[in-house]
């Protein structure tokens, strides 16, 4: 029969209102947060023996690293490319940042399609640039080929370059021709659209400055 130690105190740490110091025996054992406090039910005079001590601290990493990706996904949508990253950089171990990614499927936290709609519409909206250059972004944070390719499917380069050379036209109106069509040309093509869909979207959005100059 294994031998058990006996939960003699537990406190609050300093300056982490969410974690407290597991004293066995009367020595300091191991932290844990709140929540993983509250899931076993740890309390005073609580016996636990080496296995069960090993799950618990197993639980507590498994809680930590979940909530590390939590918070990364929580300023943002993530890829699962991008969460596995980040907690690698944070020293987990593969089989770990396994599980958690589970977890996060499960509870839909985790949808790399969901992540490259959101991704695709925020550049359309905030920032047009070409089906390919989106594209290859998706694919530089770990999204598939097949996601990639269904999610830009209706990515409209003619619409996008015109939406972005509008926003750009603004900060140039006092510019001459020459100058006006250097710089945003290489403003477009910056952004992935090509030569065929440029040229004239920067006529077209000229002509329009004329216009709004004229009727000044």
């Amino acid at each position: 029969m294994s031998k058990t130690r006996t939960v003699t105190s537990i406190t609050r740490q300093k300056g982490r209102q969410n974690r407290v110091s597991i004293f066995l025996d009367d020595k300091y054992g191991f932290g844990l947060s709140l929540d993983v406090v509250h899931e076993f039910n740890i309390h005073k005079g609580q016996q636990l023996t080496a296995q069960e001590i090993s799950i618990i601290n197993e639980f507590e990493l498994f809680h930590k690293a979940a909530n590390t990706a939590l918070r990364y996904v929580s300023y943002r949508p993530r890829s699962e490319s991008e969460i596995r990253t980040r907690l690698r950089r944070q020293k987990y171990e593969n089989a770990l940042i396994d599980k958690v990614m589970d977890k996060l499927k499960q509870q839909r936290v985790i949808d790399d399609l969901s992540f490259a709609e959101f991704w695709k519409d925020s550049r359309e909206f905030f920032s047009p640039r070409s089906k390919r250059l989106i594209k290859l972004e998706l694919r530089r944070k770990g999204v598939t080929d097949e996601i990639a390719e269904r999610t830009t499917s209706d990515v409209d380069d003619q619409a996008g370059a015109y939406k972005a050379a509008q926003k750009k036209a603004n900060s140039m109106k006092s510019l001459e021709f020459d100058r006006f069509q250097k710089k945003l040309f290489s403003f477009l093509h910056n952004r992935g659209f090509g030569y065929h869909i440029i040229r004239p979207v920067i006529e077209k959005v000229w002509a329009e400055l004329g216009r709004e100059k004229a009727a000044d």
